[in-house]
């Protein structure tokens, strides 16, 4: 691994910088606008920030491992507030539908599909001896597709 012109976080960003990442992290801020925290009180562009927490994230344990706390504080937020916030009463309104997207969005939530792919042992046997095109008429009137 190269280290010639190597810099430290501190190069970059202000010597309480873990104090901000986990502050804001806590207070379920997302890793950019974390970043864009940090361009705004350095006068960095956007391309000077990502080429540094890129830099930093491959080359500096501490900062890659705070990144990585950061983001479970994050997530904790966000489930602690969709926790909190589950039961409503009328003068609390919980908009459960942008919560779920947020969760699926910012931490790879999906809604799980179960599907069954089998099918009768006999059924290959059945329709081993029809020809292909009777098959495939057969699946389109099945699928409700108009005759050729």
């Amino acid at each position: 691994m190269k280290t010639k012109n190597f810099k430290k976080v501190e190069d970059y960003f202000p010597p309480d910088w873990k104090d901000i990442i986990y502050e804001m992290s806590s207070r379920g801020c997302s890793e950019s606008e974390i970043e864009a925290y940090f361009m705004t009180i350095n006068g960095l562009s956007a391309a000077a920030v990502d080429k540094a927490v890129a830099r930093l994230r491959e080359r500096d344990l501490e900062f890659r491992q705070t990144l990585n706390n950061a983001k479970r504080l994050c997530q904790a937020w966000w489930e602690k507030s969709g926790r909190e916030k589950i039961t409503h009463n009328k003068h609390v309104i919980f908009e459960m539908g942008l919560w779920i997207s947020n969760m699926k969005n910012r931490f790879g939530w999906r809604d799980n599909i179960n599907l069954e792919h089998s099918m009768p042992d006999n059924l290959v046997e059945k329709f081993a001896s029809v020809p292909t095109g009777e098959l495939i008429k057969k699946i389109d009137e099945l699928l409700g597709k108009p005759k050729n």
